[in-house]
């Protein structure tokens, strides 16, 4: 089993929001739908445009634009996420933001300049954790998680041919440390 992380990709656009202060209202897994002011996307890197972007904030979110929401809405699991509509060159987007952290084992190890999460396969398992795309976690210390995206995740995004972000394996079970 492996978990991953979002990243840019290069050669494609990533964002960031303009005029917001994304440190203080995302570090929370408050629902932020209902006081959210359409924001615009400001360009990080200039590239090709794609149904899935990146965007630079602190939880590192995903942007979907309409296509990649009609064709992803019916995998998401709206208990665990919300979107967040934003515009970029008059197009509206949205950005997935966790609204529910999971209480699941997980320690942190630093390994050279890398700070490693472990989770434990079997809890995971138990708690069906690799039927989700994504979830946050919220770890013992009161700290959360960005998001985490399960190989399902990584498959469906795969087959449907969606592009514009690159992956990288946060956790592998098949690893020792």
């Amino acid at each position: 089993m492996k978990l991953y992380k979002i990243k840019s990709k290069e050669y494609f656009e990533s964002f960031s929001i303009k005029e917001f202060d994304q440190t203080e209202e995302f570090k929370g897994i408050n629902e932020l739908e209902n006081n959210w002011d359409e924001k615009k996307l400001k360009v990080v890197t200039k590239g090709k445009t794609a149904d899935i972007m990146f965007c630079w904030s602190p939880m590192k979110h995903m942007i979907l634009s309409e296509h990649g929401l009609s064709v992803l809405k019916e995998y998401l699991d709206f208990n665990d996420i919300e979107l967040l509509t934003v515009k970029y060159s008059r197009k509206k987007y949205y950005i997935i933001h966790g609204i529910k952290a999971y209480d699941l084992e997980c320690n942190c190890v630093e390994k050279g300049r890398k700070i490693l999460d472990i989770f434990n396969k079997t809890e995971l398992v138990e708690k069906k954790m690799e039927q989700k795309c994504m979830f946050r976690v919220e770890f013992s210390y009161g700290v959360l998680s960005e998001m985490f995206y399960t190989e399902k995740f990584i498959q469906l995004l795969s087959e449907l041919n969606l592009e514009g972000v690159d992956f990288e394996v946060a956790w592998d079970s098949e690893v020792e440390i």
